[in-house]
């Protein structure tokens, strides 16, 4: 993970997941925490039938367009 531009974290959706998601980004600013979109975590989302392949690709389009809008003030 080193040599990783970008780190997704999706913890669990509860006072628990929220401590450990704070406690990663204060690791690294690479860490960005994602929620899924509906269920308490990524098994049940799955489980539930959401596209996980699809929900982390846009997820990561946006952090990618943030961090370009950031980086040219935009």
């Amino acid at each position: 993970l080193v040599s990783v531009p970008i780190i997704l974290a999706a913890y669990d959706v509860d006072q628990a997941g929220e401590k450990a998601a704070a406690r990663l980004q204060a690791l690294s600013g690479r860490v960005q925490v994602i929620q899924v979109p509906w269920g308490k975590d990524l098994t049940e989302f799955h489980q539930q039938g959401g596209d996980l392949y699809s929900w982390l690709a846009r997820e990561l389009r946006c952090i990618r367009q943030n961090a370009i809008q950031a980086a040219t003030g935009r």
